[in-house]
């Protein structure tokens, strides 16, 4: 039987299929947490597990590139494995469903600048899980030394002697589990804000620190950066900034026979993870331009055609002008979907953004003028006609009263004697 040694030349770490380059180290874990199931009068019946299923790795490198692909993967899950051992005997520990937890860049005097990160696994970990293919990555390895790194915006960085420094992320990313999910979460909740520390230790020569009563009105107001560069490079190798950072404090030590030196804080806070790609990755953003066709966009001077991708610094207002055509009128402006339509004015204007601080779209809606006819009034004409009054007097007829009265008729024949008293009519008066 043949037995193989599993060195670290025959180790890999992938991510999404893609070769890490300047890995020094990986550890994985993942333990079942069961519990004992007990019944009276009979004990230990069975076990069943009291929390979730989740893993964990943690992977150190060297700063060799200028590319890191766990710059795009704080946001979304992903898949990776460890390929170890050669020819018949290629093993792999996987997992999937993957998110980042930490990251953390340090470098001191006489050592090689580090990137290690951390990561929990809410899917599945095994040697048999299915995973993404394998890609080689050819970049130029490209090795930052201690000498190469430039800081800016440090208190006391350029008569004082940086000796160290450590920059360290950590994400709070909490799981929901529903009934009915099986064994991986749905959703995720992130306990924000996100923070940023951020350490120096130099040497010191000149250095005094702000009064700490005074620290609490007057916080430095700048960025902080941290660049690795390296020999024969035209550009820097890596880039990482700590926004709008608080000065925590000092921590001063001299000893006989010992260089007095100083250990400075900072901490800064974020409310968007997505911040994090452009914060760890050299802080530059893509914005893209764009509008429906009825007006133009200047930036920087000269009218662009859209849609148009432009390049700015974490951090960044930029102002455009927006004119639209004859016609037309700026009826909307969003920014990754949010209206500033309250910004706008007639006519040609400047618009500023907000601080960008992560991929960005900047889109402009121009609006046809629809013109309405004024209404037309005819003038008031006025005819007046006199007053006419026709007056018909009174009018009575009286009739007088009328009687007919019949005398007595006295008609006497023998013995019959036949009477006919007094008749009487009368009609009233009548009046019209």
């Amino acid at each position: 039987m043949a037995y193989y040694r599993n060195i670290y030349e025959d180790q890999n770490v992938y991510l999404d299929g893609e070769r890490l380059r300047g890995v020094q180290s990986f550890d994985a874990n993942f333990e079942i947490p069961y519990d004992p199931i007990k019944v009276a009068g009979i004990g230990f019946v069975g076990h069943t597990i009291n929390s979730n299923l989740e893993g964990a790795f943690n992977v150190g490198r060297f700063v060799v590139s200028n590319h890191d692909p766990i710059s795009g993967m704080f946001v979304t899950p992903f898949s990776g494995h460890l390929r170890y051992g050669t020819g018949n005997n290629s093993l792999a520990l996987s997992f999937n469903n993957a998110y980042i937890n930490s990251f953390n860049s340090s470098c001191s005097i006489g050592a090689i600048p580090s990137i290690d990160f951390g990561a929990n696994v809410y899917g599945d970990m095994g040697s048999f899980v299915p995973t993404a293919g394998e890609q080689v990555n050819t970049d130029t390895i490209v090795i930052a030394r201690p000498g190469d790194i430039i800081l800016t915006n440090v208190s006391g960085e350029r008569t004082n002697r940086v000796q160290s420094y450590n920059y360290d992320i950590s994400i709070n990313r909490t799981p929901i589990y529903t009934l009915g999910s099986g064994l991986e979460p749905g959703l995720f909740n992130i306990d924000y804000p996100i923070e940023i520390n951020l350490d120096f230790n130099m040497h010191i020569d000149d250095f005094q620190t702000q009064d700490m009563h005074d620290l609490l009105c007057d916080q430095p107001k700048d960025n902080i950066s941290i660049i690795l560069s390296g020999c024969n490079t035209d550009d820097y190798i890596r880039k990482f900034i700590a926004p709008d950072p608080l000065f925590l404090g000092i921590d001063q030590n001299g000893a006989v026979g010992d260089q007095a030196s100083i250990d400075i804080k900072y901490k800064s806070y974020i409310n968007d993870i997505r911040e994090l790609r452009y914060l760890i990755g050299g802080g530059i953003i893509n914005v893209l331009l764009d509008d429906n066709d009825n007006g133009t966009i200047e930036y920087d001077g000269a009218p662009i055609t859209t849609p148009t991708n432009i390049e700015v610094d974490y951090g960044e207002r930029i102002t455009i002008t927006i004119s639209p055509d004859a016609g037309y009128t700026t009826t909307d402006i969003q920014i990754n979907g949010e209206s500033f339509a309250g910004e706008i004015d007639p006519g040609s204007f400047a618009f500023t953004t907000p601080p960008i601080k992560f991929g960005t779209e900047i889109f402009v809606t121009f609006t046809a003028v629809v013109t309405t006819a004024a209404p037309t009034t005819a003038a008031p004409t006025s005819t007046t006609a006199g007053p006419t009054s026709t007056t018909a007097g009174p009018t009575s007829t009286t009739a007088g009263p009328t009687s007919t009265t019949a005398g007595p008729t006295s008609t006497t024949s023998g013995p019959t004697s036949t009477t006919s008293g007094p008749t009487s009519t009368t009609s009233g008066p009548t009046s019209t």
